[in-house]
């Protein structure tokens, strides 16, 4: 095993560094904000930042890692990268036994040069870099730390050698650290609650009333949609009740306090920027009906964090949880204030425009000049009660450069994942190129969609990467379009009714406050689920999710539905309105059982009480054919959660389809109850009402032999064996996203 060590440095032509070793101190780890140490204090192998062992491929290749260390760090030493990794050297001109240099790995942090490693010994090697504080600290806006290795081999290009380089993972940095308090400034949110790539896993507890208003739980749910969409569902967020609120919780985790002053009686405790004052908060031109968001650092730990999320009145406290589920937050004269006379929410649009250009998108030309594989992402929204028609398609613009391997270049289209159309490059597409892709109308959602354009971009010859010489590039142009013909629903036209669709087919409308939640508030379980819900909602759905307001499952009028889509949480025994809706559910509940008759399973089984077990039913809503009705229930607290789980997109095999999932042991079997099977065990189920009913098998019958199968097989595997040659002429393995 050969070692080095490596001084900070910059890069330069003498390939020789000095020999200087850093000196680490130890120092305990913080007991709740970092994760326990591989070996020793401070030590983070690079796999606990999620790389993964890479082989870099000469001439020119890369890789490294984005993390985000915790707000509350403060860095006064050096840190210490130790790089382990195995070089390899081959070919004509490489002889055994003789001292060669095949190149460099040049390592930069933040993209500030830190060394350059001359890569002259064969086999496995370790290198020690030292980091200066300076160093650590990222000017970008998210404030994650970027470490980037750069296999640099001229020689490759000039002699008849190969030169592979493996970084391991075991490769660790240390990172001698104190803790401080996080910085305090609500236009930094949803930071320090939320960063991304973090070094240890953010969570932050979402505290309600133990009895809480419409309001206050409308504000909550607002909230917990925010975060699923300003943290991409990478936040840890758990609903707590006050009452179930610990004083380890307390004293270690960030907190989200939404209610009334008088609501949470901890906020009395709190010093904060508004005084608290007769039940009430007064804060200098503050009106009784604004809301009022307040951030502290936690009493009970420095290290943590506490935001005050409320208002004197129901009103004060909805416009603050709109604001906090923008992530735009404007300050008063202090940083840890804010107040919000009004919340105008960003209404999806209504009409649709025939052609609409990435640049009416917000999206201009995007330029990729790097080998490997590219993704642009262009978001665009299907209005509700809008359907596109079969003529859509996609007018796409775009060149590249002329020294690329063609055959292993091009441009794949996807639309909501699915595979649409590939380009394949070609000498007349290196000038200005137009091609009009068709998009079947199956495609789209009403409500947000995404298109993803993947670039594939090979080098004719790797070796033109080097220098300043850009021989690798693909542009595509802001004047391509998307050319959408829409027909609004109306009369007999009801919305598609199929899970598969979720979120879109229940999140996105017209209005404001479209979007219910039917739900026990006195069961802490369901609140449980249903900030995770909307959590969900939140992340997938994006910008576009309503206000999501609350209706009290036991105190509920029906007739207020009308106009809503509608989101029912809970066990069934505790909604009544199922009873109300007992012939428009799909699988419906007969009084006083916790699970459903089941009309559409090939087997059904048969549901012990210890069992646990999830639904969901989606379907046309009772109170307007043109809205849409989601349950989310099961035959247990634990079943419930199965639901909530299996809608967000757990780890559960199978997908959900149609219009009734259920969800047991670690599946999600999706059935359709508009096509029924016929089956002995139904017709008795229907004989025995007082007994636990259905709950679908996965065992489905055998099909008839199809002859297309071996063919289609021998097909495909060909075709597989071509792309893999292709693959591996390509030796390309990077993916990155345009922004």
């Amino acid at each position: 095993m050969k070692k080095k060590f490596i001084f900070f440095g910059v890069f330069v032509a003498a390939l020789i560094v000095s020999p200087v070793s850093a000196q680490v101190k130890s120092q305990e780890p913080l007991p709740t904000s970092v994760p326990t140490p591989i070996d020793n204090t401070d030590k983070y192998e690079l796999s606990q930042f999620g790389f993964t062992e890479t082989r870099l491929i000469g001439p020119f290749d890369s890789t490294g890692i984005q993390v985000s260390f915790p707000e509350e760090w403060r860095f006064g030493q050096p840190a210490l990268l130790h790089l382990n990794f195995t070089l390899s050297i081959y070919g004509g001109d490489y002889f055994e036994g003789i001292s060669q240099i095949g190149g460099v790995i040049a390592i930069s942090a933040n993209n500030k040069n830190l060394a350059v490693i001359p890569l002259d010994e064969i086999g496995d090697n370790e290198v020690e870099i030292s980091i200066t504080p300076e160093n650590l600290i990222s000017e970008r806006t998210d404030g994650r730390f970027d470490l980037s290795f750069d296999l640099i081999s001229e020689e490759s290009c000039t002699r008849d050698i190969d030169v592979d380089v493996i970084i391991r993972e075991n490769s660790y940095l240390k990172l001698p650290h104190t803790s401080a308090s996080p910085l305090i400034d609500l236009t930094r949110f949803p930071r320090p609650f939320y960063q991304p790539n973090s070094i240890d896993e953010r969570k932050a507890l979402l505290v309600v009333p133990d009895q809480p208003s419409n309001g206050e739980l409308q504000a909550a749910m607002d909230i917990s949609g925010g975060l699923g969409n300003l943290t991409d569902g990478n936040l840890l967020v758990e609903l707590v009740s006050y009452s179930d609120l610990s004083k380890e919780m307390i004293n270690t985790e960030n907190l989200i306090l939404v209610g009334k002053p008088a609501s949470i009686p901890i906020i009395a405790d709190l010093v904060l920027p508004a005084r608290f004052e007769n039940s009430q908060f007064n804060y200098s031109g503050a009106e009784m009906d604004d809301g009022l968001i307040q951030e502290i650092v936690s009493p009970w730990n420095n290290a943590k964090a506490i935001l005050v999320v409320s208002g004197n009145t129901d009103l004060g406290l909805v416009k603050s949880g709109q604001a906090i589920k923008s992530g735009e937050l404007l300050t008063t004269d202090r940083d840890d204030v804010a107040l919000v006379q009004e919340f105008r929410p960003q209404m999806p649009p209504t009409t649709l425009a025939l052609n609409q250009s990435f640049k009416d998108l917000g999206y201009g030309d995007r330029t990729v000049n790097y080998a490997g594989t590219s993704f642009i992402y262009i978001d665009f929204y299907i209005p509700t009660q809008q359907f596109v028609g079969d003529d859509a398609f996609l007018n796409l613009h775009f060149s590249h450069s002329s020294i690329l391997e063609n055959e292993a270049s091009g441009i794949t289209i996807l639309l909501k994942g699915r595979a649409i159309n590939s380009i394949q490059f070609q000498e007349s597409t290196s000038q200005l190129a137009e091609t009009q892709i068709k998009l079947p109308s199956s495609a789209f959602l009403q409500g947000p969609n995404q298109l993803l354009i993947q670039l594939r971009l090979v080098p004719l010859n790797e070796c033109t990467q080097l220098g300043n010489f850009n021989s690798t590039w693909a542009t595509l142009f802001g004047d391509s379009s998307l050319h959408l013909p829409t027909t609004p629903a109306s009369g007999g036209i009801i919305q598609r009714v199929n899970l598969a669709d979720y979120p879109q087919v229940i999140a996105a409308g017209q209005t404001l406050g479209n979007l219910v939640f039917v739900l026990d508030k006195s069961n802490k379980s369901d609140l449980k689920a249903a900030s995770a819900v909307a959590y969900g909602l939140g992340d997938r759905a994006g910008k576009f999710l309503n206000q999501i307001s609350i209706m009290d499952a036991k105190s509920i009028a029906s007739d207020l539905l009308a106009d809503k889509n509608v989101v029912i949480i809970g066990r069934p025994n505790d909604i009544l309105l199922l009873q109300e809706i007992h012939d428009s559910l799909p699988a419906p509940f007969e009084s006083g059982s916790e699970v459903p008759l089941d009309p559409a399973s090939q087997i059904v089984y048969r549901v012990l009480p210890n069992s646990e077990v999830g639904y969901l039913e989606l379907f046309n809503s009772p109170w307007d054919s043109q809205r849409m009705v989601l349950l989310v229930t099961g035959n247990s607290e634990n079943g419930l959660n199965l639901a909530v789980n299996a809608l967000n997109g757990g780890d559960f095999q199978g997908s959900l389809s149609g219009n009734f999932a259920i969800i047991s042991s670690g599946r999600i079997i999706g059935l359709d109850t508009r096509f029924p099977v016929e089956s002995a065990l139904l017709d008795g189920q229907d004989q025995k009402k007082g007994e636990d009913s259905a709950l679908a098998g996965d065992v489905l019958p055998t099909q008839p032999g199809k002859k297309w199968m071996l063919p289609a097989i021998i097909v495909v595997s060909v075709m597989t064996i071509g792309v893999a040659i292709v693959a591996l002429r390509a030796a390309l393995k990077k993916s990155k996203v345009v922004g």
